[in-house]
């Protein structure tokens, strides 16, 4: 059987992005990368598929970056409610 070779060269291009996901600067990396199949006329199918999987990792950062900004905000707002804020400590009465 004669490997495709269409198939071959998408396989290397999604292997060359999925290399790429634990680098900080994985969107810039990914949309450079893109670029580059794009000026060695890779097939549209695998375009789309790199497109999509930098947006979906773009969407995944930024929810995480807001996550952790929730999680701060809860963690002050405990630690202000603790503390008695500005007041100071809480008196009971």
């Amino acid at each position: 059987m004669t490997k495709d070779p269409v198939l071959e060269a998408r396989a290397q291009w999604m292997q060359r992005l999925a290399a790429m996901v634990d680098d900080p600067d994985f969107i810039e990396r990914g949309l450079t990368l893109i670029e580059e199949a794009r000026a060695e006329n890779v097939d549209s199918y695998t375009i789309a598929w790199m497109e999509g999987a930098v947006q979906s990792l773009a969407y995944a950062f930024a929810l995480r970056a807001r996550v952790d900004e929730a999680e701060e905000l809860a963690d002050l707002s405990e630690k202000i409610e603790t503390t008695g804020g500005f007041r100071g400590p809480r008196r009971e009465a």
